[in-house]
C-alpha cells in the first residue's frame, strides 16, 4: 500500500449510497477509511470530488483545538484550495474549535462531528459543506465569517445532521447556493448576502437573519422544503419569493417585505396576526398550479395577511383554514390589493360570496372586500337565542346559542318598559362560549328576586 498525503477517491454508486474509500498516511500507518454517505440518488449529479485538492482529515485529539495545531490534523494544517473532513471527536465530546488560519479558502468542508462549534477568523468557501456521517445527528455551528466564492454552492445534510451559520455571511449576487436537508440560517443581519438561496428539502427557519437575494423553496418531487418566518425584516431588497411543488413558507406573526410571489403548486400559511402577520409583496402575486393559501387564527387579532402592490393573479389555488384555527370575529382582510385593479380568479370552488366553514363557524369569502378590491373572510353570526331555561334550587340556570369564539355578556333588570329603549340593564356576568358557540350560565343572585330578565349581549 503507497503512503499518500491526501485521499484516493473513488465514488461508486452502489443503492444510492456513495462509498468513499480514504486512504491516509499518518502517525499510526497506513490506513483505509471507508465511509458511506446515505443521500437521495438524484443528488449524486451534484456531488464534485475534487481529486487534485488535498484534503485534511480532522481527529481532535490534542485538548487546544486551534486549527493551526497540527497535532489536531492526521496529515497536516489545511491550506487554500484544501477540503476539510471534521471527524466525530474520539469520547464522543462536543468541540469548540478556532480557526486562526486568517482568510483560509476551502474547497468544502464534511462534518461527522457530534456538535462542532467554530469560531476564529473568516473562512471561505467555493464548493460544498457535507453534514452527516456514520453515527446520526451530527452539528456544526460555524460562527466564524464566511464568504462564499463560488457560483454554485451546495449544503447536503443527511442522517438527521444539521449546518448552522451564526456570523457574518457573504455571498455576491450571481451565485446560486442549494440546499438539501435543511440548514439553521442565523447569520447576523449586517451580513452581505445576495445569493440566490434554494431549498429544495428540509427546514429552514429565519430568525433575526437578513438574505437579500431570490429565495425558492421546494420543487423537489419526492422531498419536502419548509421555510419559517420567525422574526420581521429578514429579507432585504425586496427579493423574489418562489414556492414551488413539496414547499412551504409559514409567517409565525411577522413582518416581512419581498418582492414578486409565485406560489406555485406549494403552500403559504399566513400565520396569526398578533398584533402583526403581514407579508407585504412588492410586485405582482400569483397563486396557481394546484397552491395552497391557509389562513391561521389564534386570538382575537385575527389572521396574517398578504399585501400587494402590484396585481394579484388566482389561477389554481385552494383556501382553507389551517387545522386548529380559532374563530375571527371581525371581517379580516388576508389579501391587501394595492390600487384599484381588480383580483384577477377565484380560488378554486370558491366564487364571490362563498361559505367557508371553520368548525362550527362561518364565513363569507369576497373579493370585493376592504375598499372594493380586497379579499375578505367576514364571520356570518347568527343572532343568539335561549335554547334552555331551567331552575335548580331555585336559581335560574339557561343555555345560549351564540358564534364561537365570540364573548358575550350577560345583562339583567327586574322591569320590561315601554318603549324599550327606557328599560335599565345592568351588566352580571361576561363569559366565552364552547367550540359549538353555546355557553350556560347559573344566576346566583336569582333568589333575590321576585322577578327577573335576561338578556346576552356582545360586548
Amino acid at each position: 500500500m503507497r503512503p499518500l498525503a491526501t485521499w484516493d477517491f473513488i465514488a461508486t454508486v452502489i443503492r444510492a449510497k456513495l462509498l468513499l474509500p480514504r486512504q491516509v498516511s499518518g502517525p499510526i500507518g497506513d490506513i483505509m477509511l471507508w465511509r458511506h454517505l446515505s443521500l437521495p440518488a438524484a443528488l449524486f449529479p451534484l456531488l464534485t470530488i475534487h481529486a487534485t485538492a488535498t484534503t485534511r482529515i480532522w481527529t481532535n485529539t490534542v485538548g487546544i483545538a486551534n486549527w493551526s495545531n497540527a497535532a489536531n490534523w492526521v496529515n497536516g494544517v489545511p491550506v487554500d484550495g484544501d477540503s476539510v473532513v471534521l471527524l466525530r471527536h474520539p469520547l464522543g465530546q462536543f468541540v469548540n474549535a478556532i480557526n486562526d488560519l486568517p482568510n483560509l479558502t476551502l474547497q468544502s468542508i464534511r462534518c461527522e462531528a457530534l456538535g462542532y462549534n467554530l469560531s476564529g477568523d473568516s473562512l471561505r468557501l467555493i464548493d460544498e459543506v457535507l453534514m452527516g456521517g456514520p453515527a446520526a445527528g451530527a452539528t456544526m455551528n460555524i460562527s466564524a465569517p464566511v464568504e462564499i466564492l463560488g457560483s454554485t454552492f451546495h449544503v447536503v445534510s443527511t442522517n438527521g445532521s444539521e449546518l448552522s451559520l451564526s456570523g457574518l455571511v457573504t455571498a455576491p449576487v450571481g451565485t446560486v447556493v442549494t440546499v438539501d436537508g435543511g440548514i439553521r440560517f442565523k447569520a447576523s443581519p449586517a451580513s452581505d448576502y445576495r445569493a440566490e438561496t434554494r431549498l429544495r428539502s428540509g427546514f429552514l427557519p429565519l430568525l433575526f437573519t437578513r438574505l437579500s437575494g431570490p429565495v425558492t423553496v421546494g420543487g423537489d418531487p419526492t422531498h419536502f422544503a419548509s421555510v419559517v418566518l420567525q422574526s420581521g425584516n429578514v429579507f432585504g431588497n425586496f427579493p423574489p419569493l418562489t414556492i414551488l411543488t413539496n414547499g412551504q413558507v409559514f409567517n409565525i406573526s411577522t413582518s416581512n417585505s419581498v418582492g414578486p410571489l409565485t406560489i406555485d403548486g406549494g403552500v403559504l400559511r399566513l400565520g396569526n396576526r398578533s398584533p402583526l402577520g403581514d407579508i407585504v409583496v412588492n410586485g405582482n402575486a400569483l397563486l396557481t398550479g394546484g397552491a395552497s393559501l391557509f389562513v391561521t387564527a389564534i386570538n382575537n387579532f385575527g389572521p396574517g395577511s398578504l399585501s400587494v402592490t402590484g396585481s394579484v393573479t388566482i389561477a389554481g389555488c385552494s383556501l382553507t383554514f389551517q387545522p386548529g384555527s380559532s374563530a375571527i370575529t371581525r371581517p379580516a382582510v388576508i389579501v391587501r390589493n394595492d390600487a384599484q385593479d381588480p383580483v384577477i380568479g377565484t380560488f378554486t370552488d370558491l366564487p364571490e360570496g362563498s361559505i367557508l366553514p371553520n368548525g362550527d363557524a362561518l364565513y363569507t369569502l369576497s373579493y370585493v372586500g376592504g375598499d372594493g378590491n380586497d379579499i375578505t373572510l367576514s364571520p356570518i353570526i347568527p343572532a343568539l337565542r335561549f335554547i334552555s331555561v331551567t331552575q335548580a334550587q331555585g336559581m335560574t340556570q339557561f343555555t345560549v346559542q351564540g358564534q364561537p369564539g365570540f364573548l358575550y355578556t350577560i345583562e339583567a333588570t327586574i322591569d320590561l318598559l315601554s318603549p324599550p329603549a327606557l328599560t335599565s340593564w345592568s351588566p352580571i356576568h361576561t363569559t366565552g362560549t364552547l367550540p359549538n358557540g353555546q355557553f350556560s350560565f347559573t344566576d346566583p343572585d336569582s333568589t333575590s328576586f321576585s322577578k327577573r330578565f335576561y338578556r346576552a349581549v356582545k360586548p
